[in-house]
């Protein structure tokens, strides 16, 4: 080998130009890289959209609320200038209305729903009594014949009629017994008196007519005549009747009050009617009294008069005013051939016919409580959400005691006064008792009705039989202990505060979804139901300081110290002249203790999910939820409000803090 000449063969540089490559090659490496792309794609969409979901609350309930506010905001508009413009712009306000309607439809549908085997017995009987309302036949007529011939309405009777063994007493009696209306002479009502119930015997409630009077004689009449009398001694008697009711109903207007005695004491001064006796027929089965009991009676005044008027009238006339009032009030639950008597009387005084189906709900109200009520409780307010709404209620109610601790401008006795009415306040939640136990049906009535249904009972029949349970469980009560009316409608959309027995009722409609829902963050649940409970709670505690019947529980001092605070409401945006200065200061920090709950229970939870559609952190969306636009809206004045929208500084704006 030649000196200087390597071995080695020369490298061959090989190029890779895109030019070069077929069209096969170039085909392949795009799909590559798209696959590749493809891959990592779905990698972070699989990895990245379950944090992203996780902080996204994607729920019916959360959709309705994020829908309805972003429907009703206009974001272009900066909460800081203008908060109501940019929360209400496309609002009408939340209508109290709409949420009872909703609540009657779901009433409506759980009683025209068929008889099942499981319900209660007194929602079997309420089912039947509205379906039988409904259809309103004619098979009730003879019943009725069959009932007025039994009373012996002498209008009917003609001359045949004797008043010798006339009582009117015993016909009032009667008149209870078969379950009847029995209050046109005296009413005798169970009423609360102190802690126990108690009788009380008062003036009749008569039939007001001062417009279109003869064509009311006439109605009389007719009714008379469709039943059987002859036209003219019906004309003639019915006539007496109405003088007589109108004569009545005057001297019950003049003398109204009552006095509160034994009645042995009251038989001493008024022994034209055998008050023991009477009180006693009228209870019976239930209940019957001494003559030491106490018992609710009317003035002196009054039953000089009644008895007058009854001592000057004839037998025939009182006997024929009591069974047309009995018929009178039953009037709604008669056929419609009986109904349409009525209504040239109504025509010519604007009366509105009420709707069959309104009628059928208001024969339904005697029921205490009302078993559908009961029943949709069942449906509409679970245990869990139920023990949820407590839990709110008490951590909003130890949010206003620890600011009125805090306050220190409340003198102790000022405070020690407020913070013993908050605390005692015990709540209801829906419905007082356990509406899930059927214990709930007896709670209040008379342990001897056994809920038994005629076979094949006509409508009428069963409004009778009603009537008398309804009055039978009245006067179970009495002397007995216990709240008045507990129960709340589950229509009412208002909290009611009760200082006399310590209770404040959320009732079920105020609990619907619009306003709590276990489904969608605590912040929406906080900024609308707990400013509600948060607002009354503050104005018990402020209308008692500052209370114009001077029954205070604040002192001079503290009233006068709470005025120069609340001063800086006055002039603050959105302030109108129609609501007062306690009002106002109750709206403001009602709000401020609802904020100031959540806040706390924020920290003591796992952090919430966002509404979908807002880019609103859940501080700023408790804010917005808790605007309602047809109420003052004082936030700009509200450190915290402006903090969490980063409000700018304005050294001329005013801020509040009363407590």
């Amino acid at each position: 080998m030649a000196e200087g000449v390597s071995d080695k063969k020369p490298k061959r540089t090989v190029q890779c130009n895109w030019g070069e490559k077929s069209k096969l090659e170039r085909n392949l490496i795009i799909t590559l890289i798209v696959i590749i792309l493809l891959f990592i794609g779905i990698l972070l969409y699989v990895v990245i959209r379950p944090a992203v979901m996780r902080r996204t609350c994607m729920s019916k309930d959360c959709l309705i609320s994020a829908s309805e506010i972003i429907s009703r905001i206009r974001p272009e508009i900066d909460p800081c200038d203008d908060v109501v413009k940019f929360a209400c712009a496309n609002s009408k306000g939340r209508s109290d209305s709409s949420v009872k309607d909703g609540i009657e439809r779901d009433l409506l549908e759980i009683l025209q729903s068929e008889v099942g085997d499981n319900d209660h017995i007194l929602l079997k009987v309420e089912k039947l009594l509205f379906q039988a309302c409904l259809k309103d036949g004619d098979n009730n007529l003879t019943l009725i014949d069959n009932g007025i011939s039994d009373l012996g309405w002498p209008v009917l009777i003609g001359y045949q009629w004797r008043d010798q063994n006339f009582d009117w007493q015993q016909l009032i009696f009667k008149l209870r017994k078969n379950g009847y209306p029995f209050e046109m002479m005296l009413q005798v009502q169970v009423v609360k008196e102190g802690p126990m119930y108690t009788v009380k015997v008062s003036p009749p409630s008569v039939t007001s007519v001062t417009a279109g009077v003869e064509l009311y004689k006439k109605y009389m009449a007719d009714v008379a005549v469709f039943f059987g009398a002859e036209a003219k001694r019906a004309e003639n008697e019915m006539e007496k009747v109405f003088y007589f009711a109108q004569h009545l109903k005057k001297i019950s207007d003049s003398h109204s009050g009552s006095v509160s005695t034994t009645i042995r004491n009251y038989l001493e001064d008024n022994a034209d009617i055998d008050w023991l006796n009477y009180i006693n027929n009228i209870l019976y089965p239930v209940n019957q009294l001494s003559l030491d009991d106490y018992a609710q009676f009317p003035t002196k005044e009054f039953i000089d008069e009644l008895h007058n008027l009854i001592y000057r009238t004839p037998k025939r006339t009182l006997a024929n005013y009591i069974i047309w009032s009995a018929l009178e009030i039953s009037m709604p639950f008669m056929p419609q051939r009986l109904r349409e008597l009525r209504l040239p009387y109504e025509c010519h005084t604007k009366s509105d016919p009420i709707p069959r189906e309104l009628l059928c709900r208001q024969v339904l109200r005697s029921f205490v409580p009302d078993p559908a009520h009961i029943e949709y409780a069942r449906m509409h307010l679970s245990k869990v959400c139920r023990t949820k709404v407590t839990k709110l209620y008490h951590s909003v109610q130890d949010e206003l005691i620890k600011a009125i601790n805090e306050t220190s401008w409340l003198d102790g006795a000022s405070r020690n006064h407020s913070i013993n009415i908050l605390s005692g306040l015990n709540p209801i939640i829906g419905i007082v008792s356990d509406y899930f136990s059927d214990s709930i049906f007896g709670k209040d009535s008379w342990p001897g009705y056994h809920g038994n249904v005629p076979q094949n009972a006509t409508f009428f029949q069963m409004v009778l039989a009603e009537s008398y349970r309804y009055q039978n469980n009245q006067f179970h009560k009495v002397r007995k202990g216990g709240t008045q009316d507990a129960h709340a409608p589950v229509t009412s959309t208002l909290l009611n505060v009760d200082l006399e027995s310590n209770t404040i009722t959320l009732p079920i409609g105020i609990l619907r979804k619009e306003m709590f829902s276990e489904d969608r963050p605590m912040y929406l649940n906080y900024g609308l139901l707990g400013r509600v409970i948060a607002v009354q709670l503050s104005k018990v505690m402020i209308e008692m300081g500052v209370d114009i019947d001077e029954n205070y529980v604040w002192t001079a001092t503290a009233r006068d110290q709470f005025f120069e605070k609340a001063k800086c409401l006055v002039d603050a945006p959105g302030e109108t002249l129609n609501n007062t200065l306690a009002n106002l200061s109750a709206e403001y920090f009602g709000t401020q203790v609802a904020y100031s709950a959540y806040k706390k229970w924020s920290k003591q939870n796992t952090r919430e999910t966002l509404l979908p559609g807002l880019s609103y952190d859940p501080h700023q969306v408790f804010w917005i939820s808790s605007i309602h636009c047809s109420t003052p809206t004082l936030l700009q004045s509200n450190n915290d409000f402006t903090k969490d929208f980063n409000c700018p500084t304005n050294p001329s704006s005013k801020k509040c803090k009363i407590f």
